[in-house]
């Protein structure tokens, strides 16, 4: 099982490809929300914004900040969306609240 750990800044990591091509895909607008298990945005985490890597193939990084409050062994979705020219896609990562080290 993937974690969200509380009190410690959450680094994220996308790969963007084009579905159809592979090609890494370097100029897109990536963003994303955190919510909890009521479908409700969690403050702090509400409006996350993915940059681009520059020279990667592809990689987009954000971060959930350490004082982002979560409760231990709460499901969290994060919600993020890609969008670029002729192409929109969204996926999802759950994961579960602990402290780093717990697990």
């Amino acid at each position: 099982m993937d974690y969200w750990y509380i009190t410690t800044d959450n680094q994220i990591k996308l790969v963007v490809q084009n579905a159809y091509t592979d090609a890494y895909v370097n100029d897109a607008t990536v963003t994303g929300v955190l919510t909890d298990e009521n479908g409700d945005a969690v403050t702090g985490a509400d409006d996350i914004t993915f940059n681009y890597e520059s020279g990667s193939n592809g990689e987009y990084l954000a971060e959930i900040e350490d004082t982002v409050t979560l409760e231990r062994g709460s499901d969290y979705t994060l919600t993020y969306t890609v969008v670029g020219s002729g192409y929109k896609f969204t996926g999802k990562m759950k994961r579960r609240a602990e402290y780093w080290g717990a697990t």
